[in-house]
């Protein structure tokens, strides 16, 4: 059966932002409030007709883990397509299947946290990202993002955190935050996969930025072609994991490493498109975005 997913290309590239005050909290967090029962206030989703059949990504549920209300995304079947539940802080285009813009925003908290039920059909992996960036001179630079996944079911309300890792080049403050919420994150989607969301929130370590986004590792060229480098001015032996996931948070790439100033990776089979790159060592994690371009 033929997918169709709105974050396959462009996740995190197209850029709209909304005329708000910029803030430092989620707006509506706890989907307690609703325009109607397919529209969360503060929140876009897909509310379209195909071939006399209503897409509504998300609904209003009462089967909340605190308030009267949660946000419930489920995955449809339209003809022979596969539609999965989505709906974020920015935009959806339905033209170019692309997620993309965001809220003012200036914090820079620490976590993103929330609570979730995920009762999945096949072989089929939920979603949870969070994008903070800025624009520099027209050009939109990421300054920290993260990515939550589950592949399993998960019955009653429990809580994740995600990390939020930051691009140690960039010092400055955010402009704009898109959260991502997608019931389906894989080709595996099934009909009927069912993701509640509710109880958003945001953390702010005391001091700023935590200890753990302050790593001394390079990812480099970006965009790359044939070889991504990560480099790093600690000499120790510590292990080194580097992990690498598409944008619907399929892991593509796992490796493991005695730390060494530089690690080289063969890009030749990788796809053109933007990835996420994640290293971790000695308790130590950060993630940053690449693009990988064949195009010389």
């Amino acid at each position: 059966m033929k997918k169709i997913y709105f974050i396959l290309f462009a996740l995190f590239v197209v850029i709209t932002i909304n005329k708000i005050n910029a803030q430092t909290t989620i707006p509506n967090p706890g989907f307690e409030t609703w325009t109607d029962a397919n529209t969360a206030t503060s929140w876009t989703s897909v509310n379209q007709n195909v071939i006399l059949t209503t897409i509504h990504s998300i609904a209003r549920s009462t089967d909340s883990h605190s308030g009267t209300y949660a946000a419930e995304l489920k995955t449809q079947a339209v003809l022979t397509l596969t539609v999965p539940g989505i709906c974020d802080l920015g935009t959806i285009d339905l033209t170019t299947q692309a997620v993309g813009g965001g809220t003012p925003f200036t914090g820079r908290p620490d976590t993103l946290k929330g609570y979730f039920k995920y009762t999945p059909v096949g072989a089929d992996s939920m979603l949870i990202a969070i994008m903070l960036s800025k624009s520099n001179g027209g050009v939109r630079d990421t300054i920290a993002g993260g990515i939550f996944t589950c592949n399993t079911t998960v019955g009653s309300y429990t809580e994740f955190a995600l990390p939020i890792y930051y691009n140690a080049a960039y010092t400055e403050n955010p402009d704009t935050m898109n959260i991502i919420l997608l019931s389906s994150a894989t080709s595996a989607g099934g009909n009927g996969t069912t993701l509640l969301i509710d109880d958003l929130s945001l953390v702010y370590n005391p001091v700023g930025i935590s200890e753990n986004h302050a790593v001394n590792y390079r990812i480099y060229p970006n965009p790359a072609s044939d070889y991504l480098t990560i480099s790093t001015n600690d000499t120790k032996n510590i292990p080194v994991n580097v992990k690498i996931f598409n944008l619907t948070g399929q892991e593509i790439y796992n490796d493991n490493y005695l730390n060494v100033s530089n690690h080289n990776i063969n890009l030749s089979t990788f796809k053109e498109g933007m990835y996420f790159v994640k290293i971790s060592s000695n308790n130590i994690n950060k993630t940053e975005k690449v693009l990988i371009s064949h195009t010389k």
